[in-house]
């Protein structure tokens, strides 16, 4: 009953993006349920467009709020992990642009391993990033590790000086990934 009062309901923002999600979870842990595959396909379907619109080509998250960013990667990360104990897959440029999300929060983070606070963002002052540690682990990304764990784990990223968003309008100059480096 869930799934189906959620198919009813088409929206553009991470609440779209959540509930999504909740379609295809349900479609993913109950198979035995008739429109259980309808269900995985069209959360699919959905989070596929979602993720056009909603992620820019460099990364960042139309919000530009890292809280609400990391939010979304999350949900698109769990729906991925999810089709795919399914049976199901997402396609090449989905998976590359939610790579690109968790490429992003790398490129801002803090030599301390903190986030800016733009917009409605105070939840990203803490240091580290739980989701950043799983996926860097998962994925065998030293550089997301070590923004996950604030650089008790992995390895910094070797690129020094300015990294320019262009789509989000965001630009970051930074002397270097050591917790004493400016950024």
């Amino acid at each position: 009953a869930h799934a189906e009062l959620l198919l009813n309901y088409w929206g553009h923002c991470n609440w779209f993006v959540s509930e999504s999600n909740a379609i295809l979870t349900c479609g993913a842990y109950y198979p035995e349920f008739r429109r259980a595959k309808h269900w995985i396909t069209t959360a699919i379907k959905r989070l596929e467009t979602e993720l056009r619109a909603q992620v820019f080509p460099d990364g960042a998250q139309f919000e530009l709020s890292p809280g609400y960013h990391m939010m979304c990667a999350d949900l698109f990360h769990l729906a991925r992990m999810r089709a795919e104990c399914a049976g199901h897959k997402f396609s090449p440029e989905y998976i590359r642009r939610l790579d690109s999300m968790f490429d992003y929060m790398l490129g801002i983070t803090r030599p301390d391993g903190s986030y800016a606070v733009p917009n409605d963002a105070g939840c990203a002052l803490q240091r580290g990033n739980g989701k950043m540690t799983q996926v860097g682990r998962m994925y065998k990304r030293p550089d997301w590790l070590w923004a996950g764990t604030a650089g008790a784990e992995g390895t910094a990223p070797s690129n020094l000086g300015t990294i320019h968003y262009a789509d989000a309008g965001y630009a970051v100059m930074r002397s270097g990934w050591d917790a004493d480096d400016r950024w």
